[in-house]
């Protein structure tokens, strides 16, 4: 998949601008993200996106975020409810967690107020036929059919070894959003015909039983859905038991955090992830993001809720319904290499996940 620049942003001013003359009033949009907790860094740089798309919209629009810390549904719910009655979001903006994104969403079409997933991947988040979710970020599914594309495509070919002759385990930290992952995973690889091994939850603290589980079963690939601190128990026990699978598949989360690789440490390099595009070398949003934060995108979630932002801003006015279902926007159109348009549960169909690879350090497309 390509990753266009500057020339899709202003593509996307341009399908904008007879939207423009709404614009006078304040776009209030509430950020339901992890900004403290094991997923910070994911909620942070989810957050980073918006408020660089912010910033460059207030030249046409003005937009205000409200930034929440969403750790625990409960409070998350009812923050959501104090909003509503003093500062009503003409949307809401979840991201990351799965289980929050559940709830809030829930929350959310009980006060007739929008709801926009950026990220996290449960089926069940659109699947449940509500009128105020839109998921506009890839859903497990994609997942899963992405995962066996890239085992036929540029991973056999990698290894020399056929897809259908590979063993493969698939493990989770038993988190909402890996769980959805996994079982997607699960079920277009028995689809597909390739071999699933095993199939099993590992927290940091059983990963080295993880592995002597995978070596003894044979496996020749790892299926990892897992936070930053999961991935670093993952490689310190592959080190300290003297073998690994001969390659490692991370699903989304923790494994496209650049600091993973860092908190990984030796043989981490090699290892493919599948996840939101990565922020190639020289990307326009590259640039803005180090002036505004000093160092460069730490993972593709802030370009992706950048992109997203930047193509939904101006739908969500008069009606964010009526806006939101009339785009259509197609693939190459966003920042990101994503497009938009919605299927009739109002997920996004054009936001795959895309296979990329660590590389000194770098995630870049192979």
């Amino acid at each position: 998949m390509s990753l266009p620049g500057r020339r899709h942003l202003c593509a996307l001013i341009t399908l904008a601008a007879p939207r423009l003359a709404l614009a006078s009033a304040e776009l209030r949009l509430a950020a339901f993200l992890p900004l403290s907790g094991p997923q910070a860094v994911l909620g942070d740089e989810t957050w980073r996106g918006l408020e660089l798309a912010a910033e460059e919209r207030n030249g046409h629009s003005r937009i205000r975020l409200i930034r929440v810390d969403a750790q625990e549904p409960g409070t998350a719910v009812a923050e959501l409810r104090r909003l509503a009655g003093t500062d009503r979001p003409t949307a809401v903006l979840g991201g990351v967690s799965s289980t929050m994104a559940l709830a809030v969403s829930q929350a959310a079409e009980g006060l007739s107020i929008a709801f926009l997933e950026l990220s996290a991947t449960a089926d069940a988040i659109t699947d449940r036929g509500l009128r105020q979710v839109w998921r506009l970020g890839a859903r497990a599914a994609d997942f899963g059919t992405a995962i066996v594309d890239g085992l036929r495509g540029v991973i056999a070919a990698s290894l020399g070894t056929p897809a259908d002759a590979m063993r493969v385990a698939i493990l989770s930290d038993g988190g909402a959003s890996a769980e959805s992952l996994v079982a997607a995973a699960e079920a277009s690889l028995a689809a597909s015909g390739i071999g699933v091994a095993l199939r099993f939850t590992a927290p940091a603290a059983e990963m080295p039983g993880a592995v002597q589980r995978m070596r003894a079963a044979g496996a020749d690939i790892a299926l990892h859905a897992g936070l930053e601190g999961d991935v670093a128990a993952l490689f310190r026990a592959f080190r300290d038991g003297g073998w690994r699978p001969r390659a490692v598949m991370g699903l989304s989360g923790g494994h496209a955090v650049a600091d993973t690789a860092h908190a990984a440490a030796e043989g981490h390099d090699g290892t493919w992830v599948l996840d939101a595009p990565p922020v190639p070398a020289g990307h326009p949003l590259t640039e803005a993001y180090r002036r505004r934060y000093g160092s460069a995108p730490r993972a593709g979630h802030s370009l992706a809720s950048y992109s997203l932002l930047m193509a939904v801003a101006d739908a969500l006015r008069p009606d964010p319904r009526a806006g939101l279902a009339a785009l259509d926007l197609p693939l190459g159109a966003l920042p990101n290499g994503w497009g938009l348009n919605f299927d009739a549960r109002q997920q996004n169909l054009r936001a795959a996940p895309v296979l990329a690879r660590w590389d000194g350090g770098a995630l870049t497309l192979p």
